[in-house]
């Protein structure tokens, strides 16, 4: 049967099995041109890398003469008796070795096998761990007479590489349509059944590399389980939640001028009037500001809203008590253009208690006064930051900690209004 056709999968395998990776890595390379070009590419890269013979490199895709005819699992012959012959081994990174492939007298069995047409022949063995890889199976099974010709240096991929480069691709909406479906539905099925071959299964292994911290910070807030994973195209990706006066919660790298980072936790509390209402009616105000003795970054997020639409930032100069202390003194409500006298007295006042600058009234003219809207929502807002360094992030990564640390933060931070009397 043959289990590159995408309706025949294996029936007896488990989900887990080596031999599934290998087909589902092909049956989409079988189906994405785009990752067939790909895939060559990094064989030529790899060929340039070790020195291989100028003449034995193979071509590139976009060389007219050149196309993937066929590829074949789980098969035992080489259904070709000329050629040029590449073994190519994938495993989780790459494997440094120094052995010459050569035929082999041993009953071979190739995971993969792709007709280079015309004239090279790949073969595939995949060892999801490198630690498990014996050279001779990096060997091809030819008879003695064969025509074909072995390239003796093996070319060894990663599947870290692959699945980083497939990534990328899906990113820059390089893939579309039915095409970029599958290629997400293989990147689905790593993480179900293969996750540890992810190129950002933990901080360490991301290399410093700005997309793959985000790509691990996206699986620790799945880890988190605390709501599912969303983008805004003008913040990061995000976790919905539900936490009284906080809707979203971020975990992403926040990477430096100087290459440094850190891992960066932040949520806004009261970002639109009614969580803004929910929150100062129930923080504890010394709480809230011991958590600043704690490592945590608190900021005034002052704006107004219309209509779901965040319209204006002022320059607040306050600092954090006497904002906090201001909001939850006052009573949070909508400007409206049906008591002038009212709206402009709540103005000047805001600038008197630095919530504000003059600039800021005139500018908040132009888009209220002279306008046909007639209410503005009043969000004093609260921004909650805490990072934790590169060294430490990486170190509680490794021990399988930092997952814990960042959900008792989240915890701590709301403790200060759900713990309150007042709630």
């Amino acid at each position: 049967m043959d289990h590159l056709n995408y309706f025949f999968p294996y029936e007896r395998k488990d989900a887990h099995h080596e031999d599934q990776l290998t087909r589902a890595f092909l049956v989409t390379l079988k189906m994405v041109p785009f990752i067939q070009h790909m895939f060559i590419e990094m064989i030529r890269e790899k060929m340039f890398d070790k020195n291989v013979n100028t003449v034995n490199i193979v071509p590139s895709l976009v060389n007219t003469e050149h196309r993937i005819e066929r590829i074949e699992t789980q098969v035992k012959k080489i259904s070709q008796d000329s050629g040029k012959l590449i073994s190519i081994l994938i495993s989780d990174d790459e494997f440094i070795t120094d052995h010459k492939v050569h035929n082999s007298e041993r009953d071979a069995v190739y995971d993969g096998v792709i007709y280079y047409k015309p004239d090279f022949i790949f073969i595939i063995e995949n060892k999801p761990n490198k630690n498990q890889v014996r050279v001779e199976q990096l060997n091809p099974s030819l008879p003695a007479d064969t025509q074909i010709v072995i390239e003796e240096t093996p070319i060894c991929l990663s599947w870290r590489s692959i699945i980083e480069r497939i990534n990328r691709l899906l990113e820059k909406d390089l893939v579309t349509g039915a095409e970029a479906v599958l290629l997400s539905d293989f990147l689905r099925f790593i993480d179900k059944n293969f996750e540890f071959l992810n190129p950002y299964t933990t901080l360490s292994v991301c290399k410093d590399n700005e997309y793959l911290l985000k790509q691990r910070c996206i699986s620790i807030m799945a880890e988190l389980n605390l709501g599912p994973i969303d983008y805004h195209k003008s913040w990061k990706n995000y976790i919905l939640v539900d936490y009284g006066p906080v809707k979203q919660i971020a975990v992403a790298p926040n990477i430096k001028n100087d290459g440094e980072w850190a891992i960066e936790l932040e949520f806004y509390a009261g970002d639109t009037m009614n969580q803004a209402r929910t929150f100062f009616n129930r923080v504890d105000v010394d709480e809230l500001l011991a958590l600043e003795h704690k490592g945590w970054r608190l900021e005034p997020n002052f704006h107004f809203a219309f209509q779901g639409t965040n319209l204006f930032y002022p320059t607040t100069r306050a600092g954090i008590r006497d904002y906090i202390e201001f909001w939850k003194a006052r009573k949070i409500k909508q400007l409206n253009k049906s008591n002038m006298d009212e709206y402009q007295s709540f103005i000047d006042e805001l600038i008197r208690q630095n919530m504000m600058t003059p600039d800021d009234k005139h500018k908040l003219a132009d888009l209220f006064d002279k306008t046909e809207r007639q209410t503005l929502n009043v969000c004093p807002g609260l921004y909650f930051g805490y990072q934790w360094p590169k060294t430490e992030a990486i170190k509680l990564d490794s021990a399988g900690q930092l997952t814990d640390a960042i959900k008792e933060k989240i915890q701590e931070a709301a403790r200060t209004w759900e713990n309150s009397p007042t709630c």
